[in-house]
């Protein structure tokens, strides 16, 4: 094709051939003639790579790592969950993590019992952490991964992924799920943080909706109110109920009033944010930790926010967190948010939720058990 290009005798569309006449005495020398073509193929050449390079980033950047179609490229991933947030956030970035960890791109299987619920979140993450869409590739027809146990099938057990670095097939489904164990990407802490960044938008909205709260409960007379002070300076507490209680694994009332006096003491913290999935036991929680410590009676304030907000909101509010539901994971992303990493605390409790047991390995070496 360059050669034909070359050769064409008609005049490329623009020529003014009046303003530039051709000599026909003297014709281009040969050296000339190979320089040209040497010029054109090395620019051809240089709009190959550009368009692949164009190609590559774009579709890194827009989640779509490493297409399936790319013989060098080596995949990995986990079963899908029907979990909430907190659920489906352990699921990505620990399956990211791995992913890193192996040298390969993380990938959601297409499994259709869970697809339903793993997509309606993977819009939200998008709206809320546009960073996390870079991070997998989503399984558009299913593919016969190779089925490689992992972690005893169990969700909280840690498993070396390591041992899977020189495996040799394409794809690899690790047989377990949730992946609730912040060992598989502790190391990488500061990366994930960067992940989990929250968009402009979920800044903007948190931002209105908490000014739009202390200009509504703005202190009267000098009487106390709970939003009348600055930002990261409230004790939040995360309490679960609801499947939690015929499990017999929820929020003890009495313990976390207790607990929840002492740290908001040590800290010198007066004033309580409580999240959770109970608003019946949450307004009476308040009622009691006010009761029991002494505190002013405007001194706590029940979340009415989104998920999403919850997580802006523990980022901007709370000086130190209390997880009262040891198993919870959204309890335990909302403590990941917080700013202060060393005033995080979880209660002593060690029921046993299926296969997730409670022990220092759930939590990040920063966080610390409880001790009445």
């Amino acid at each position: 094709m360059v050669e034909h290009i070359l050769n064409r005798s008609e005049p490329y569309e623009g020529t003014n051939l009046e303003s530039h006449p051709v000599d026909a005495q003297k014709p281009m020398s040969p050296c000339w003639r190979r320089s040209f073509k040497w010029i054109i193929f090395l620019q051809c050449c240089l709009m190959i790579w550009l368009h692949w390079w164009l190609m590559s980033s774009t579709a890194e950047k827009s989640g779509k790592v490493g297409g399936i179609g790319e013989g060098g490229t080596k995949f990995v991933g986990l079963h899908l969950n029907g979990g909430r947030m907190g659920n489906q956030l352990f699921h990505l970035i620990t399956g990211y993590a791995i992913a890193k960890t192996i040298g390969r791109v993380h990938y959601l299987p297409h499994e259709d019992e869970c697809r339903g619920t793993v997509l309606k979140y993977l819009e939200l993450f998008k709206q809320v952490f546009p960073a996390l869409e870079r991070t997998y590739y989503l399984e558009k027809d299913r593919i016969n991964g190779t089925l490689v146990p992992f972690a005893k099938k169990s969700c909280c057990v840690y498993d070396d992924p390591r041992r899977l670095m020189n495996h040799p097939d394409k794809f690899l489904l690790l047989d377990f799920s949730f992946a609730q164990n912040p060992r598989y990407f502790e190391d990488m802490i500061d990366e994930i943080r960067e992940l989990l960044e929250f968009s402009p938008n979920i800044t903007s909205e948190g931002g209105f909706l908490l000014d739009s709260l202390k200009a509504n409960y703005s202190s009267k007379e000098g009487e106390f109110s709970f939003w009348d002070r600055p930002n990261q300076s409230a004790l939040c507490i995360h309490i679960r109920r609801t499947d939690f209680l015929e499990r017999n694994i929820s929020t003890n009332m009495m313990e976390t009033v207790t607990a929840a006096n002492d740290i908001a003491r040590g800290k010198g913290v007066d004033r309580f944010l409580i999240f959770g999935d109970d608003k019946d036991f949450m307004y009476n929680l308040t009622k009691v930790i006010i009761r029991t410590g002494n505190w002013n009676r405007n001194a706590a304030y029940v979340s009415q926010f989104s998920e999403a907000i919850d997580f802006y909101v523990a980022s901007q509010v709370c000086r130190s967190f209390l997880i009262t539901a040891v198993t919870s994971s959204f309890g335990w992303w909302l403590a990941f948010f917080v700013a202060d990493q060393n005033s995080i605390y979880y209660m002593p409790d060690d029921r046993i939720h299926g296969d997730k047991v409670p022990s220092k390995e759930l939590f990040l070496k920063s966080w610390q058990k409880y001790i009445p």
